[in-house]
């Protein structure tokens, strides 16, 4: 943003004279002394014992502290939403009023800065060194939807785990079912996607609860649009999880598109360990810890790729506290959600944080076909594309997921491919 200092001094004018008595004469503020020739006003500080005669002050100018509903807009309801009349303030002639905002709201993607901000006539600019990790990226999704809307992700690099979205996905198109399914056998021959916190009386209408960075849930033949590998069938014997036998197709991993854009790819087992893995060994720069904070062991174990923490096993995260008490699922979970005073760590979505927010997601019974929302505002269950066997039931329409919980523990667990869960992307290309 442009400044000058003469628009400073134009501000200060605007915010400490009085506008109630005609001012006639130059005015220094702070001691008793005539102001320079050039300076309708000057302030300065009673400095005694000063000889440097580029110092004046030991103090400086406390801008009035104000309450920011948005940046642009009716100029009063900017400032004062509920008491503040429409086109009570002329926004032209308060061009170049500054105030300061002293809480900030980092939890969108056009987040609000704390700091001062200076009104250009038709918004709020901030003045102060930006968030925005130069890292960051905005990926428009212009394909063809159900809304007709255009999508926009934004996006952002994990070092030798590659580059992830930091949103969950909300794409539709004409082959997917709003709404929920009947029963498991209903999800396995239809793409659904619904809304996290659904209605299940009526599934098809926006919750109040909902906001885009939600994103919608999924069930798999929906999130893969029906994508089918080559001599895979429904419930057929394969094994695609880290590690495991099938989990390379003619040597190559497994890429399926689904609902992601062109370019990138619903992850895999192994992707989202190596994604965990990033994240285990760099706390400071995802998330934000007290500096140096070291999870124990400081590196990430190998043994947890392959280890089943669901079925009552011990989720990650239960044993490898830093000494300050945090687990590293923190560094994952969005800190604009903090429910029941637990202390989410991500850094905001703008800073490049992967910023999980616990949407929970629908599980169907596999005995009685009953549908029931599950985990919301507590746990975020996101889609692998890698099956695998299910342990408990012993069938083969699993999937493995990651399951990261409000109680900062973090599971490696088997889903059925009707439930209806969350789906973040990846690049092809790091």
């Amino acid at each position: 943003m442009k400044t000058t200092h003469s628009l400073f001094y134009i501000i200060l004018l605007m915010g400490l004279l009085n506008p109630c008595r005609q001012v006639v004469s130059q005015v220094t503020i702070g001691v008793d002394k005539a102001p320079h020739k050039g300076a309708l006003l000057q302030v300065e500080g009673d400095m005694k014992d000063n000889d440097d005669p580029l110092v004046n002050s030991n103090k400086g100018i406390g801008l009035p502290r104000v309450y920011l509903d948005t940046l642009a807009g009716d100029l009063g309801q900017t400032l004062d939403s509920l008491l503040t009349i429409e086109g009570t303030l002329d926004k032209d002639e308060h061009i170049g009023l500054m105030v300061y905002y002293g809480k900030g709201d980092y939890c969108s993607r056009t987040p609000i800065y704390r700091g001062p901000y200076l009104w250009t006539g038709s918004q709020w600019e901030y003045m102060g060194p930006s968030l925005r990790s130069p890292g960051l990226g905005v990926l428009v999704d212009d394909r063809p939807q159900k809304d007709g809307k255009k999508q926009e992700y934004l996006y952002h690099s994990f070092g030798p785990a590659g580059t992830w979205m930091l949103e969950n996905m909300r794409y539709t198109d004409e082959s997917m079912t709003l709404g929920v399914p009947s029963g498991r056998a209903d999800s396995y021959a239809t793409a659904y996607y619904c809304y996290p916190n659904v209605d299940l009386s009526n599934p098809t209408k926006e919750p109040k609860t909902w906001t885009p960075l939600q994103g919608y849930l999924y069930n798999y033949k929906g999130a893969t649009l029906g994508t089918v590998l080559p001599g895979e069938t429904l419930d057929g014997e394969i094994y695609q999880g880290h590690g495991e036998p099938d989990e390379l197709i003619n040597g190559q991993p497994i890429v399926i598109q689904g609902i992601c854009p062109d370019g990138w790819h619903i992850p895999t087992d192994r992707e989202w360990n190596e994604l965990e893995k990033e994240i285990y060994e760099n706390p400071n720069k995802y998330g934000e810890f007290p500096p140096n904070t070291v999870f124990q062991p400081a590196k990430w174990d190998e043994a947890w790729n392959t280890s089943f923490t669901g079925n009552g096993g011990p989720p990650r995260g239960a044993d490898n506290l830093a000494e300050n008490g945090y687990s590293h699922p923190a560094i994952m979970l969005s800190k604009c959600e903090n429910v029941n005073g637990r202390q989410d760590r991500s850094r905001p979505i703008i800073a490049g944080g992967f910023n999980i927010l616990a949407v929970g997601g629908v599980f169907i019974n596999g005995r009685t076909d009953k549908v029931t929302v599950v985990k919301y505002a507590d746990e975020s269950i996101f889609m692998t594309v890698s099956k695998t066997r299910s342990v408990s039931t012993k069938e083969y329409t699993t999937i493995w997921t990651r399951t990261t919980s409000r109680s900062h523990s973090l599971h490696r667990t088997q889903t059925n491919r009707a439930d209806l869960l969350s789906v973040r992307c990846k690049r092809d290309n790091p």
